[in-house]
């Protein structure tokens, strides 16, 4: 299933609900397939994600020298998923406006 992040003044991103659901609870909300960040708490849900992933980007770089180390083209880091969702809620931080996400259902 897919998960859908949504504010007015930035485009739609779409990625799979495991990811979503992983940047989600990293912004301080509960993982729910659905929800909201009101614009007075989209700077505060911002700063809680740059801040966890800067540190586990930072782990990650110490472990590089012990840990076997993955094709960059194979292996997809949260520092990389993250980035369009970062982007769009520094837009909607800057505009004042709420973030919403919402999981998508093929019903086919």
């Amino acid at each position: 299933m897919l998960v859908t992040f949504e504010c007015s003044v930035y485009p739609n991103i779409t990625m799979f609900d495991k990811d979503a659901n992983q940047l989600i609870q990293l912004m301080g909300q509960n993982g729910a397939a659905s929800g909201s960040v009101d614009a007075d708490a989209v700077a505060d849900a911002l700063d809680r994600i740059i801040s966890v992933v800067h540190d586990q980007t930072q782990a990650a770089k110490i472990r590089s020298g012990i840990a076997v180390q993955y094709d960059d083209d194979m292996f997809v880091g949260i520092d990389k998923r993250v980035r369009s969702l970062i982007q769009l809620l520094q837009a909607a931080s800057k505009e004042k406006v709420s973030v919403e996400w919402y999981q998508f259902t093929d019903n086919t």
